[in-house]
């Protein structure tokens, strides 16, 4: 899957790859990947715990899937940085001139159908890098006349039967070596046999059966796909029912609850509760009477607030009055006190000056 355009990946110091689309580092990041061994990265934007494989030839950057899927192919890489030293991995630029261009040559004539001349160069890269793994898993390819090495994982036959896959295997690193076997349809089959005897959800079934279709032509891939898809079905069945029993008695203490609630809160609380449960039995009509209450008891709380605030401003204007007249007879405004004493005559009572 090649990205197509001007490709920048660069290493740093930090252990860190990135990649870019344009010449321009500081947007268009494509990829931003830690090096947490030999060959293997985690992609850390979006942060995940999936580790990829990776490996530079030429001009190409590849990352492997975990999952066997096809890998990233970014092509017309035009600048790299050496901050960090490469991993060393047998898809790396070779040192003996040449290597890289010929397998470039024979991948092209693979996409193109041309069989024989693919061989050809393939054979070419092998009399210079004899133990250079990627170009016998190109001519498996052009014997099996196989555009992409992808498609290797759709064989009928185990790919371990083939001497040129034996020697791919032979002379890859760790890393390369683990896509390659997840490139063998066997090892697939393998691989998914054990998951199906371990997979209890309805979301395990259903990833079985995508990935025993893309086996289907081998062994018995298409009888598992169809009983991973019916185990799928039973599980969903069995999770809905389960579901409806934590609804039923979830429904159930709600409803015992509204007796109980005396409170804005708790009726606001109840009527959340009671839309989140939708369509389940009358849900929405005791959403609607819990809305209801709540809002009786808000107007209620408003009406005794507001005849607080206007009993408050009666008794203020009151003692505005009375304290008005106190002053007018002589007396302390504040408490109506006589003022009393000789030089300084002060309330009789809150013994304020007059």
């Amino acid at each position: 899957m090649g990205t197509g355009g001007h490709i920048i990946y660069e290493f740093f110091d930090s252990g860190v790859l990135q990649v870019y689309t344009t010449a321009d580092r500081s947007k268009d990041i494509i990829g931003r990947y830690s090096i947490v061994g030999e060959g293997q990265l985690r992609l850390s934007t979006p942060v995940s715990d999936n580790i990829l494989g990776f490996s530079i030839y030429g001009n190409t950057l590849k990352l492997y899937p975990n999952d066997g899927g096809n890998p990233l192919e970014f092509e017309q890489i035009i600048e790299k940085s050496h901050n960090n030293p490469q991993p060393s991995d047998h898809r790396t630029s070779s040192s003996v001139p040449g290597v890289d261009s010929l397998l470039k040559r024979g991948c092209l004539f693979l996409e193109d159908s041309e069989w024989e001349q693919a061989n050809e160069y393939f054979d070419k890269v092998l009399d210079i890098a004899p133990e250079y793994a990627p170009a016998y898993l190109g001519k498996l390819c052009a014997d099996l006349q196989l555009q992409k090495e992808e498609m290797l994982a759709k064989n009928e036959k185990p790919l371990t039967e083939y001497k040129h896959y034996k020697k791919a295997i032979r002379f890859a690193n760790a890393n390369y070596k683990a896509y390659l076997e997840n490139l063998d349809p066997e090892y697939n089959y393998k691989r998914f046999l054990a998951e199906m005897s371990t997979a209890k959800t309805e979301k395990e079934y259903q990833y079985l059966t995508k990935q025993f279709r893309k086996i289907k032509k081998y062994k018995n891939s298409t009888e598992l796909a169809s009983q991973c898809e019916k185990a799928a079905s039973q599980c969903g069945k069995a999770a809905k029912k389960s579901l409806d029993k934590v609804k039923k008695r979830r429904y159930n203490i709600l409803v015992n609850s509204i007796n109980e609630a005396k409170t804005e809160k708790e009726y606001q609380y109840l009527a959340r509760q009671f839309r989140q449960m939708k369509d389940y039995e009358n849900s929405i009509e005791l959403a609607k009477k819990c809305e209801n209450q709540y809002s009786v008891l808000k107007e209620q709380r408003y009406k005794e607030e507001q005849r607080i605030r206007e009993e408050s401003i009666e008794e203020e204007r009151r003692r505005i009055e009375q304290s008005r007249r106190w002053k007018e007879q002589g007396l302390c405004r504040y408490d109506g006190g006589k003022f009393v004493g000789f030089l300084s005559k002060k309330c009789e009572f809150c013994g304020r000056p007059r």
